[in-house]
């Protein structure tokens, strides 16, 4: 079942004006547990519906968390927000609870966390 979505289309263009350059934190929560990612390879698909398209790791057995929960945000970090970058890419080890602590979320209505004063 498809869910509503309650982002404009001027909001979502806005959002998409970020893009360019910029490295994004993809997140989700739900029955498949809570998991985040650094992810550079995103990209606008269309603002009606909002749309984006996200590419991750098949072969991290922890990206299935992003199929078991069938939904996430994309957050697009600030310049500010490099130790958020570096604690998702995984470089550090770092498990998700700690990953998240590295910031401030709020979650929207889907479940998914978004990161408090991300550029998008």
């Amino acid at each position: 079942m498809l869910k509503i979505n309650d982002i404009g289309p001027q909001h979502y263009r806005d959002a998409m004006a970020h893009f360019a350059g910029h490295v994004h934190v993809v997140t989700t929560d739900g029955p498949g547990g809570k998991r985040g990612a650094t992810v550079i390879a995103a990209c606008s698909v269309s603002d009606t519906p909002p749309t984006v398209l996200v590419c991750l790791n098949r072969e991290n057995a922890k990206n299935e968390a992003f199929i078991k929960n069938g939904r996430f945000a994309l957050n697009t970090l600030a310049s500010d927000q490099e130790a958020v970058s570096v604690g998702f890419s995984g470089v550090t080890g770092l498990p998700a609870d700690e990953r998240f602590a590295l910031a401030e979320w709020d979650v929207i209505s889907t479940g998914a966390p978004t990161l408090k004063g991300a550029l998008a």
